[in-house]
């Protein structure tokens, strides 16, 4: 992984940030039950789309890479179109079947009814995405990143303009209806369908993007076609290879939604009453979901530059600098989620977000196994990852069938039972990974000293909280108090001495850290 595909992966990571601060704009708007309802559609959609395309994007990259950088055009291109060809039929078929089954799905399985209406608008994305996938496989397979991230952009920002207007519209006929059938659910389905709708057409410009972006490449594509070698690739190889390739990713996919999907089902089939009960889960997505997507994102984006180093040097077989890393990236990880957790925790108390105050823990476990499981998945060890996601999602299932009660605070239940999940994840990849190379990690340095110094700076703005709230309003009180918890826990990591200069280099925001260090004279 080069330097630029780590750049290319980070941004396209990053793009995520706003649409998750849309997402959480949403309940303002529709609800916490109309947030619901579109969590609960867009979580179905995902559910056919992650196991059956997303891999297509890697897979097609890596089987087109090395024939174009061979000369081999022809062969290049009737592999793309067997992988165009699978998008194509399988994104259709998905996208029928699941409509034709959108009723009973939504009614009867995850009992969310009034979110049939946003899960239709959704479905067509599938398709969309299918194609949208194998088409960024082929531009980065040239060694062209550049439409893939102009793909998110586009399909962010536009989703979120239509998304804001649609919303806004159909809502109000919503309120109409709601006012004439005397039920106000009509206004949150309503808006959560207009928002459904954006979103789709977001991503219809993002395709019409990748599309145009071809045809205007079409004429440099036959110059380079014209020299190529001789076609060798047959359309029933093409197919095999484009299928071998890919059906590690359905297992993986398969074992990443499950969690997505279960969580809901059980909550709803414990309850009483499905429409009242709705409203906590929308609350638990908002209040809680949403915050560990929104840190997770630009922690992972940071951790990728590690799990790009420990691939390179485990394919050299550098396993004592892959070793420095492996620690570099745990003492990274734990130092910011742990960061992350204290604010959570000061925000869920501020706020009167309990659920919230939990957050941390989910930040912490997930980021951690995210990165073993990509280093597992990068070094070829994909049973060592089914393993770990099942682990994790056996274990998420397990605090679900225990905790949920027909009557009870189910809404927690849900957080721990996502703790869980995490927690298993991490333990079991970083078991397998620190197992199979035998790696040696110095725990004290890498997690108990920046774990103590996150510990003492949430006592400081703790103390801080108590002292500032009551004359500079919650949200000043929290960005200060998150300010000086960062102050606090860079002082107690220089004066710990818990981390080498060299290593600081390494990591993301780690030569400001070297700078302030210097200008106290700890370092």
């Amino acid at each position: 992984m080069n330097r630029m595909e780590i750049r290319r992966k980070q941004l396209t990571l990053l793009l995520y940030i706003p649409i998750v601060v849309f997402f959480l704009y949403l309940p303002k708007r529709i609800g916490d039950n109309g947030m619901a309802y579109f969590a609960a559609a867009l979580c179905s959609v995902f559910a056919a789309i992650i196991p059956f395309f997303a891999g297509l994007t890697t897979v097609v990259e890596r089987l087109l890479r090395p024939r174009y950088s061979k000369g081999q055009h022809k062969n290049a291109d009737r592999i793309w179109r067997c992988a165009l060809i699978y998008a194509l039929v399988a994104g259709t078929a998905c996208m029928v079947l699941w409509y034709g089954l959108g009723e009973v799905w939504m009614s009867y399985v995850l009992k969310v009814p009034h979110g049939l209406l946003a899960f239709r608008l959704l479905v067509p994305i599938v398709l969309l995405a299918a194609v949208a996938y194998v088409l960024k496989g082929y531009f980065q397979g040239q060694g062209n990143g550049m439409p893939t991230v102009c793909f998110e952009g586009i399909c962010l920002v536009s989703g979120i303009v239509f998304a804001l207007f649609l919303g806004n519209h159909m809502q109000n006929y919503g309120e109409k209806v709601a006012a004439l059938l005397a039920n106000h659910d009509f206004k949150a389905m309503y808006g959560a369908a207009g928002t459904a709708l954006g979103l789709m057409i977001g991503y219809v410009f993002g395709l019409a993007f990748l599309l145009v972006f071809r045809l205007a490449t079409k004429q440099s594509r036959s110059q380079r076609s014209q020299g190529s070698m001789k076609r060798t690739e047959s359309y029933a190889g093409g197919f095999r290879l484009v299928f071998l390739s890919f059906t590690s990713y359905i297992l993986t996919g398969i074992l990443v939604v499950l969690p997505m999907l279960t969580g809901l089902f059980f909550y709803q089939s414990k309850q009483e009453d499905i429409f009242q009960a709705v409203r906590g889960y929308g609350a638990f997505v908002s209040d809680y979901l949403l915050w560990i997507v929104l840190a997770l994102l630009p922690i992972v984006a940071g951790g990728i530059i590690f799990t790009g180093q420990i691939t390179t040097h485990l394919k050299k077989e550098e396993y004592r600098q892959c070793r420095d890393n492996v620690q570099n990236a745990v003492f990274w990880l734990c130092s910011v989620s742990s960061l992350i957790g204290i604010l959570y925790m000061t925000m869920g108390e501020v706020l009167s977000t309990n659920i919230l105050c939990t957050g941390g823990l989910t930040v912490l476990f997930a980021a951690l196994a995210i990165c073993f499981l990509q280093v597992l998945w990068n070094s070829g060890r994909t049973i060592q990852v089914y393993v770990s996601l099942a682990g994790g999602f056996v274990m998420h299932l397990a605090v679900l069938l225990i905790g949920l009660k027909p009557s009870g605070d189910n809404v927690s239940v849900l957080s721990y039972a996502l703790i869980a999940q995490t927690a298993g994840c991490m333990m079991i990849s970083g078991v397998a990974l620190l197992m199979r190379y035998r790696f040696k990690i110095n725990w004290i340095r890498c997690v108990a000293f920046p774990l103590l110094a996150s510990a003492i700076a949430g006592l400081v703005m703790l103390i801080l909280k108590n002292t500032l709230l009551n004359v500079l309003g919650k949200g000043i009180c929290i960005w200060l108090c998150f300010g000086v918890g960062i102050a606090v826990h860079i002082l107690l990591i220089l004066v710990l001495r818990c981390c080498r200069e060299q290593d600081l280099r390494e990591m993301p925001g780690g030569r400001i850290v070297i700078r302030i260090g210097k200008l106290l004279r700890f370092m």
